[in-house]
């Protein structure tokens, strides 16, 4: 259901992405699952320089409604054979701005990015074990999802109609469709480990050949290895001193985010309900004092 009141309060934001074209190079690709430190390369990654580098975040944080839109495309091309797989003009459009990417949704394309931009660099950011990692899935990402897929019941449904078209609404329906946590919905550890697993040897078939441009590490091993895989020294403030690596978006954090966001959906669909009843009395109310005249 379109909102009058979203459109008022939050209007799209940013460039037209599909008028843009490469500003910069891209140079880093971050393909770690999400949970596996990317809030915290995408950080330290800014902190060398790598502006801009792309996250979810972005995404949410931008509402740009062409970029959405695009990432959808895509998504569709890939996953729900619609419209024609993108290309690295089409990359140059949506990522023109960008020196680096990670997390969600640039890891859906993995193979496509990592040929489209030969020269990238790509890091598999890990978790200590495949059910740590899965253990953090399930206290985050496994509830969005179930947020974001559409429900099937009569009360789902009204909600559904009155949710505000948010931009990212219909991506972060796709990204929740086609995406791995579908198959966590139900607690299943040896699925969840399967597939962390499964996302690296993905990686690993990928940088095969090109070992020179590939660096798996654990964000708890800080700025050496990223710095002398990058090329890059240590960051240092005015003082002189190292700057801590950046340890963000941990499961309290993504939790507390999650519960905002969710908030904010059910105001907007609180109002939106609201202006539809309110424009209804008024209408019985007109029709009732000019049924006779």
């Amino acid at each position: 259901m379109a909102s009058i009141i979203l459109k008022a309060i939050a209007p799209s934001r940013g460039e037209n992405r599909r008028e843009c074209t490469r500003q910069v190079p891209l140079q880093v690709l971050g393909f770690g699952a999400s949970r596996t430190g990317t809030s915290s390369l995408r950080e330290a990654l800014e902190i060398l320089g790598y502006k801009d580098t792309y996250h979810m975040r972005n995404i949410m944080r931008d509402q740009n409604t062409s970029e959405a839109a695009m990432w959808c495309e895509a998504l569709a091309a890939k996953y729900e054979a619609t419209g024609k797989p993108y290309t690295r003009a089409d990359w140059d459009q949506l990522l023109g701005h960008c020196m680096a990417t990670t997390d969600t949704p640039t890891i859906f394309f993995m193979p496509e990015l990592a040929a489209a931009y030969p020269d990238a660099k790509i890091i598999l950011t890990t978790r200590d074990s495949p059910e740590q990692w899965y253990a953090s899935v399930q206290n985050t990402l496994v509830p969005l999802t179930r947020m974001m897929l559409p429900g099937t019941s009569l009360w789902a449904r009204i909600y559904q109609f009155f949710l505000p078209d948010l931009p990212t609404q219909t991506l972060n329906e796709k990204i929740a469709l086609h995406g791995d946590m579908r198959k966590f919905l139900d607690f299943n550890p040896e699925r969840g480990a399967a597939s962390y697993r499964e996302h690296k040897e993905a990686v690993y078939d990928i940088v095969k050949d090109t070992p020179e441009r590939f660096l798996e590490m654990n964000v708890k091993e800080g700025w050496e290895p990223l710095c002398k895989f990058l090329g890059k020294p240590l960051p240092l403030n005015e003082k002189g001193e190292k700057i801590p690596f950046p340890r963000v978006n941990d499961t309290k954090e993504f939790q507390n985010v999650m519960k905002s966001f969710g908030r904010a959906r059910n105001i907007l669909v609180g109002l939106n309900m609201l202006l539809a009843t309110g424009s209804v009395a008024t209408v019985l109310w007109l029709y009732s004092k000019f049924k006779h005249v």
